[in-house]
């Protein structure tokens, strides 16, 4: 024990003097908030020039209204963010409302409307076809059509503007009907069979359940690839060599998950402190502690459980570029959880989502958003644990037997029959590593 402790305490002093350590702590937390933050304050800035563009209107008389719908968005020194142009003017306020027939050539509008666009003169232009009475076609056409916001935004408003047509033309007030709309919220409230009631927030229990996940992600990749470097580092300098000779390879493998585990811990540690300060007030609204001990229950086995895989994979590779492919193929298993999200979010008592939280890669992400979700019943939690426990306990026990031979075995990476041989056997040729 006090091998495995000197060992603990080396891996974790040694990796948290070295500048990628110390670096990791400040630039990681500043990625996230940037890759957070940015794309929402360039969203919602306003751009500071005013933009051209066309409109085409082949049914419909909707230009005047539109322009003035649209003249309340203004740039950031208050001029007008659009600038509309109409390329039909000849049409406009004379055949449409003499109730005269489309004679005018829409497909020749686009063409002529296609050319100002390619020579810079509008940045695209709106086409309208159709009438109200059936259908209402409308296009963007421009260079780029990735607009979002600003595309948004025309279709906010035409649509306002037909809507109040359709009201206009069956008889009634547009006011009355804005006025006999109610806009209610629905309370969410989470019972048991026990009748307990809580109230619950729809993006508190998304954003709790997903930051769990993530960080459980971040924590494995990050101690999980620093496990298998440390490994391959000490593998080809011939150190480990140096260190059997002194401990048993439980012994070191032991030691390195228990140190780089407290690395990992330490991370996130510090960054949720970060966190917490950075979001104030607010961040603590996320943090639902009904089943805070049970989702740090389900992080730590989840983690031990991923740290065994690191090590065997460790043990294993010659080189860093094996190490990393063989990480990147675990990490696929973590995503798993992050992209069926808003599924586990829509419907915790799915099959799939039943499946997921009995497999042992899958279990400990999926659980803990489940807890989040809904009410899970005793023997769902107790035999999901036990699941992983075993589990912990097998995959302990394959990386210990694949360790003590990988770490002294160098060139050519394994087979599956060979790997299979070193889990069945002791050492090759008898010998056995103290």
């Amino acid at each position: 024990m006090n091998k495995i402790f000197t060992i603990t305490k080396w891996e974790y002093i040694e990796k948290v003097r070295t500048k990628t350590f110390i670096i990791s702590l400040v630039v990681f937390p500043l990625i996230i908030v940037g890759m957070s933050l940015f794309p929402i304050l360039f969203l919602d800035e306003e751009t500071e020039e005013t933009k051209a563009f066309g409109f085409i209107d082949c049914q419909i008389d909707l230009f005047d209204e539109f322009v003035k719908e649209i003249s309340e968005f203004k740039t950031s020194d208050d001029q007008p963010s659009y600038l509309f142009r109409l390329l039909n003017p000849a049409r406009h306020h004379q055949r449409y409302k003499a109730g005269g027939s489309n004679n005018v050539n829409c497909s020749e509008l686009k063409r002529d409307a296609d050319k100002l666009v390619f020579e810079q003169k509008i940045e695209g232009y709106l086409f309208i076809n159709g009438s109200i009475k059936d259908s209402v076609q409308i296009e963007y056409r421009g260079e780029s059509a990735s607009n979002v916001r600003d595309i948004g935004r025309f279709e906010r408003k035409i649509n306002n503007i037909l809507t109040e047509r359709k009201i206009k033309s069956a008889g009634l007030s547009p006011n009355l009907i804005k006025n006999l709309k109610v806009d209610l919220d629905i309370k969410p409230i989470k019972i048991s069979k026990t009748g307990e009631e809580k109230e619950t927030s729809i993006e508190n229990l998304f954003w709790t359940s997903y930051i769990f996940v993530f960080l459980l992600m971040m924590l494995i990749v990050l101690t999980g690839q620093m496990l298998v470097r440390s490994v391959v580092e000490e593998k080809s300098n011939r150190i480990i060599e140096v260190l059997v000779s002194s401990c048993t390879a439980d012994q070191l493998m032991a030691g390195k998950i228990l140190g780089l585990s407290a690395i990992g811990l330490t991370q996130i540690f510090i960054w949720g402190i970060f966190g917490l300060i950075f979001a104030g007030p607010i961040g603590f609204t996320f943090i639902q502690s009904e089943h805070l001990l049970l989702s740090l229950l389900y992080f730590i086995l989840g983690y031990i459980f991923y740290s065994a895989i690191f090590v065997a994979i460790g043990s294993l590779a010659n080189s860093e570029h094996e190490a990393q492919q063989y990480t990147g193929y675990i990490s696929i298993l973590l995503i798993v959880p992050i992209t069926i999200s808003i599924q586990i979010m829509n419907e915790p008592q799915s099959n799939l989502v039943k499946i997921l939280s009995y497999i042992p890669f899958t279990s400990p992400p999926v659980m803990a958003m489940k807890l989040n979700l809904v009410t899970v019943n005793f023997f769902e939690i107790l035999s999901t644990i036990i699941i992983l426990l075993l589990s912990i306990v097998f995959m302990i026990w394959i990386a210990g037997r694949i360790f003590r031979i990988g770490i002294l075995s160098y060139g050519k990476t394994p087979s599956l029959k060979e790997l299979l041989q070193w889990i069945k056997s002791d050492l090759p040729g008898g010998r056995q590593v103290r």
